[in-house]
């Protein structure tokens, strides 16, 4: 039998060696202290005129409200370092990607090449500075617009390692139209009851390593997409990705392709990830046109747990769907997905669902052992078909599709009852599905 295809590694980047200087520290315990943004940047810019280097904080409070990365540039924060986002009266709306309204960036990088952040220190988002109280739902409100921690757009050569991201106010880590980037030994921590907390998101990027991450937030933890973006030379297709070693939990998606899918997503690779505590262990949502194939994923752990309305999924261990987002549209196709050695506990079924014959190619289930626990709330039994099926705001945003309900069936628009639950898999307008000893078995 043809052995499945794998794609290309990107390369091994090995330590970096290039002489650079060191910024003044913020001597520990000053707490946030005065804004060093100007210095920080003035270092960046003679080291990238200078042919590239390294800059190193030390231990202590490094204040900054945004800074921008320039090629052959290394960031390196020491253990104790923390690079703290504070609030500037007039936050450069420069990304040219642009996330749930947002274009700006703590961090930011465009057609940068060489480029790392790495080290044992922290970056803090300073998320508590764009919400405010609850909402009904037990939700943070917030700022409409919300700076992402890092965003890096047609970049080449990047590395991530090692440093913790704490407290983002939205997007932790935005890659768009980059290659050959690896992220390795990455710390995420964000608040559960913040929306829109995604952990890494691969924007039609090319050869991207995610090795080693722990990653706990509200939305999603690894996500690949390609969203229609503003400039047309950004590239429309992500491929070529690898995800390995990785613990996730998310209130949303652990692992997700899409919703975001105007170009095709291909060749895309996961491999022995523990999924803790998280609402939907790993989902593909096609949406917007662009062709999903060649996915492979192998050694997943999973503990699903259901969640409110407001949140996308029910607790299922697989999800993959494939509805138009706009009247009059067609998904892109899903197809060649292969998902093999998943085992642990679920309270949801495992969902593969098109809207119409077509939509859904070839999906291989195989070895799959999942205790399925039939939990309690609004969510349960259902099967999440969000976004976007909202008839009181069509095309509109994730917010509008995760906030609107049906009263009439008091569930969320979008959100359906499986009929006969508990069931351990549910298939409609799904292809041709291979399954190999799938085992889902109901506990009390």
């Amino acid at each position: 039998m043809e052995q499945p295809r794998r794609p290309p590694e990107p390369r091994e980047q090995g330590a970096r060696t290039t002489a650079g200087t060191t910024a003044a520290a913020i001597r520990a315990g000053d707490g946030p202290g005065p804004d060093i943004t100007g210095r920080i940047q003035r270092e960046i810019d003679a080291l990238g005129a200078a042919g590239g280097g390294v800059l190193r904080l030390p231990a202590g409070t490094h204040a900054v409200s945004s800074i921008e990365l320039r090629s052959g540039v290394h960031l390196v924060l020491e253990a104790g370092a923390v690079l703290q986002a504070i609030p500037a009266a007039d936050l450069p709306e420069r990304t040219i990607s642009v996330a749930e309204e947002s274009r700006s960036a703590i961090i930011y990088a465009r057609g940068a090449d060489d480029i790392s952040i790495s080290g044992a220190g922290i970056i803090d988002g300073a998320a508590g500075l764009y919400v405010h109280g609850l909402d009904e739902h037990g939700y943070l409100t917030h700022e409409r617009h919300r700076p992402r921690v890092i965003v890096l757009e047609s970049c080449s050569n990047v590395e991530l390692r090692g440093i913790t991201i704490r407290n983002a106010p939205m997007w932790t880590l935005h890659l768009v139209a980059s290659t050959d980037c690896r992220l390795e030994g990455l710390t995420l921590r964000n608040a559960m009851d913040l929306s829109n907390t995604d952990g890494i998101d691969i924007d039609s990027c090319s050869r991207v390593q995610v090795i080693d991450c722990d990653i706990s937030g509200e939305d999603d933890s690894i996500c690949l997409k390609t969203t229609a973006q503003a400039c047309p030379a950004l590239s429309p297709a992500c491929e070529d990705v690898v995800v390995r070693g990785c613990r996730l939990r998310s209130h949303s998606s652990a692992l997700k392709i899409g919703s975001e899918t105007h170009g095709p997503i291909r060749r895309v690779r996961v491999h022995d990830c523990r999924i803790v505590e998280s609402n939907r262990a790993f989902g593909i949502q096609s949406r917007d046109g662009g062709a999903i194939t060649d996915i492979e994923v192998d050694g997943l752990r999973i503990d699903t747990r259901l969640q409110g309305p407001t949140c996308w999924g029910s607790a299922e261990p697989v999800h993959i769907s494939a509805r138009a987002r706009l009247e009059g549209d067609r998904p892109g196709r899903v197809d060649d997905v292969r998902i093999s050695d998943v085992r642990g506990r679920a309270e949801g079924a495992v969902i593969v669902v098109g809207e119409a014959p077509g939509d859904i190619g070839t999906v291989v289930l195989r070895d799959i052992d999942v205790e399925l626990v039939v939990g309690r709330g609004v969510m349960a039994g259902t099967v999440d078909l969000r976004p976007p099926v909202n008839p009181l705001a069509r095309g509109g945003t994730g917010m509008d599709n995760a906030y609107r309900m049906d009263k009439d069936r008091g569930l969320p628009w979008g959100v359906e009852r499986i009929p006969g639950w508990p069931v351990g898999v549910l298939l409609r307008t799904a292809g041709h599905v291979v399954q190999d000893d799938v085992r889902v078995t109901r506990v009390d």
